[in-house]
């Protein structure tokens, strides 16, 4: 199947919502949940729900392939934002995602990004693309979640490995953070069932240099 069709497919089945306070409701490395950037770190909040950084998110399930898993994201009075649903494993499906376009160059000059999440247990996939297409290449790296726990996750550009349909495609280049197009987030542990991971916001981090002695 070409893109066309697959992008076609998504622009009418997606569910968009824009982060804002006018809206309504494979081996992967994992990061360690609850360590945050150091506070001499530079840090750029590139995606929260106040408004201030809006971003429009389109739900992308196993659907697109015969799938069953259904999910939701949904802006609360808080202005944080809920992405939930059903992951199921029928018809070969079991994934679930939320993905967003980012600014050209949001995240030159950065060696990562810090997520504040609020879980269920489960384990979830922070995915970048360096395009805009719907299909292709991303690149994914695994965090967990702790049951009802607000944590910080630290997830720096070199923990991400590219991905396509489920296997480490071979002679693609690394990831190159001025070019990523796409940000997105996916469940796909392989758990049938309920899932909901709550969102505050993601900031961009660059380490700060320091001065080697004398």
């Amino acid at each position: 199947m070409t893109s066309t069709p697959l992008l076609a497919l998504m622009t009418i089945a997606q569910a968009l919502v824009t982060s804002g306070p006018n809206t309504s409701r494979s081996d992967l490395p994992k990061a360690m949940s609850g360590s945050s950037p150091a506070p001499e770190q530079v840090e750029r909040v590139i995606v929260d729900f106040t408004g201030e950084h809006p971003q429009r998110w389109a739900i992308v399930n196993d659907g697109v392939m015969g799938g069953r898993s259904n999910s939701n994201i949904e802006v609360t009075d808080q202005r944080t934002a809920v992405f939930s649903g059903f992951l199921s494993l029928e018809n070969n499906g079991g994934f679930a995602s939320t993905r967003a376009a980012l600014g050209s160059k949001v995240l030159e000059g950065f060696d990562g990004v810090v997520l504040r999440v609020r879980g269920d247990g489960r384990t979830y996939q922070l995915r970048f693309r360096m395009d805009g297409r719907f299909a292709g290449v991303a690149y994914q790296a695994e965090f967990t979640t702790e049951s009802g726990e607000w944590t910080e996750v630290d997830l720096p550009f070199e923990a991400f490995q590219p991905s396509f349909r489920g296997f480490v495609p071979r002679r693609v280049p690394g990831l190159d953070p001025p070019r990523i197009r796409q940000m997105g987030i996916l469940i796909g542990d392989k758990i049938e069932g309920p899932f909901s991971l709550e969102l505050e916001w993601v900031k961009a981090y660059r380490r700060a240099e320091t001065d080697e002695p004398a």
